[in-house]
């Protein structure tokens, strides 16, 4: 998995420059672009536009153009964002980013970003130079979910969905505070339990419960990556190297649902290649 590199958007692009997140788990991706071009080579004025668009061209050259841009802002290639400036546009939502200086964007799976700088739609042609693009990824994606005792728990409530697929050779890595816990019978101390399904002050665990060929404590947090027809203990820390392909929901290890209370936060991270 590359982590880093560069591209150029030319200002005589129209079209712009793609990027895409070609792996499988959302990444942070930061985006630095340097370079200057010129909207217009014919306009001496207009030479050495930074990212930044109108915003980075001298005072007195935005102050000229106060004029003429409120006629044809209309006519950019996105109206609601800087003139000349260079802009991320998601192809899945279409969701529109300034690019002027260091900027982190999170891609999901396969999400792809045109890179293109905001020029009227019919004046790419007489541009000339180009913005250089360089980009770092975030191997590591992490997210908070808030896993509760009833509304989570394996019989009669339903899975957490995290959304966080994975694929073989990544490393899942979860993590709960063992002092939180949450009650297989509300308001009972002796039903109270971390994410390991051990009582805080009995330091004991609880007894076992099996569904077909799965068998883990009371109370117990409990992963899956086929939707529930597999089980894994995950407990209060968890490091796995995946072996197949799935996506993460996380679950409440207990016979019922009705009288349960209380939940955890379980800290989920993915990791290509070694864990930190």
């Amino acid at each position: 998995m590359a982590t880093a590199g560069q591209f150029e958007v030319q200002g005589i692009s129209e079209a712009g420059v793609e990027f895409t997140n070609d792996q499988n788990i959302e990444l942070s991706y930061t985006f630095s672009p340097s370079g200057t071009w010129t909207p217009d080579k014919n306009n001496a004025a207009l030479a050495g536009c930074g990212p930044g668009g109108v915003k980075s061209l001298p005072v007195p050259v935005q102050e000229g153009l106060q004029s003429f841009l409120p006629q044809v802002v209309s006519y950019l290639k996105y109206p609601k964002n800087t003139p000349f400036a260079l802009l991320a546009v998601s192809k899945t939502t279409g969701a529109v980013t300034e690019v002027a200086t260091d900027t982190k964007i999170v891609l999901k799976p396969k999400e792809t970003l045109i890179f293109i700088l905001n020029d009227l739609s019919w004046g790419y042609a007489d541009n000339s130079g180009a913005i250089t693009v360089k980009w770092s990824a975030q191997q590591g994606v992490k997210k908070e979910f808030e896993v509760k005792a009833k509304e989570n728990s394996v019989t009669g409530g339903t899975p957490l969905k995290t959304g966080i697929a994975v694929a073989p050779g990544d490393i899942l890595v979860v993590n709960v505070p063992p002092n939180q816990s949450w009650f297989l019978v509300t308001g009972q101390e002796d039903a109270e339990a971390n994410a390991n399904g051990r009582r805080p002050k009995a330091k004991t665990l609880l007894a076992l419960y099996r569904i077909g060929n799965f068998e883990f404590v009371y109370g117990a947090l409990v992963g899956s990556f086929d939707g529930g027809k597999s089980y894994f203990p995950v407990g209060t820390h968890l490091t796995m190297t995946i072996l197949n392909s799935g996506t993460l929901t996380l679950h409440f290890w207990d016979s019922d649902s009705a009288n349960n209370s209380g939940s955890v936060k379980a800290t989920v991270e993915v990791y290509k290649g070694a864990a930190p």
